[in-house]
Parts: structure tokens; C-alpha cells; sequence
């Protein structure tokens, strides 16, 4: 049975959050929510993307990337240059790595905070009695 694909058919009756609506192939008649139908044609296959990793064009010196080693390890680090094929990368051990743009990907940084803190300030339970 195959479930993602469009299927032409015909209104029936408008409800208030649903349309009755039938199959021009084979006339059977669907209860079916708005939001399954598609107004505007667009293209709703799914498609995987074949591409993976960076283009030398995304990244610039100084940014922080990630990869695999060849042991399948995340290495993380900084880019330091920028070859033709290769990024040339500084990675948090202090090793240097020529890596291929496709094994890159950007790694965004961000402050790791106490898990269990909720911020706000302390209030004088006495000035409000």
C-alpha cells in the first residue's frame, strides 16, 4: 500500500474541520482533516539529499567543525586553512588534521549552564506580608 503519494479526488461536502471527498480512480469516499489537502501542487515526495558536508565556500579560518576519524572517534576543532580540496584543522588536542569538505560540519558553540538552575532573583518575603 503505498501511503505517501497524492491522490486526485473530488469534494463532496465541506464540514467544519474535515472534507468528504472522492477518489477519482476508484470512487471510494474519504473523511479527511483540511490539512491533508493540497491546495497549491507542491511537490510533496521525499527525497533524501545525496549531498553531505561542507563547501569551501561555508566556511572561513577560525571557524569551529567537527568530523570522524577513521576509528569513527568525533574530533572537534578550528579550521586554520583553507585548501583546495582539503580544510587543514586544529583539532582540541592540539593535532593538525587535512580534512575533505564532504566529512565536515559546522559545530555551533554555546555556554553549558548548571542543568537544574532556574534563573530569577531573590525576593524579601517580609516586604511582601
Amino acid at each position: 500500500m503505498d501511503l505517501l503519494r497524492l491522490i486526485k479526488a473530488q469534494v463532496i461536502k465541506l464540514k467544519r474541520t474535515r472534507l468528504l471527498v472522492e477518489n477519482e480512480h476508484d470512487q471510494e469516499r474519504w473523511n479527511i482533516p483540511f490539512y491533508y489537502v493540497n491546495l497549491d501542487s507542491v511537490d510533496t515526495d521525499i527525497t533524501l539529499s545525496s549531498k553531505t558536508g561542507l563547501d569551501k565556500s561555508q566556511l572561513k579560518v577560525s571557524d569551529k567543525v567537527g568530523f570522524r576519524d577513521r576509528q569513527n572517534n568525533d574530533v572537534y576543532g578550528k579550521v586554520i586553512r583553507l585548501n583546495r580540496k582539503t580544510a587543514t584543522i586544529l583539532a582540541d588536542d592540539q593535532t593538525k588534521w587535512r580534512v575533505g569538505y564532504k566529512w565536515l560540519y559546522l559545530v555551533l558553540e554555546g555556554e553549558q549552564g548548571y542543568p537544574k538552575l532556574i534563573e530569577g532573583e531573590v525576593i524579601d518575603s517580609e516586604q511582601y506580608v
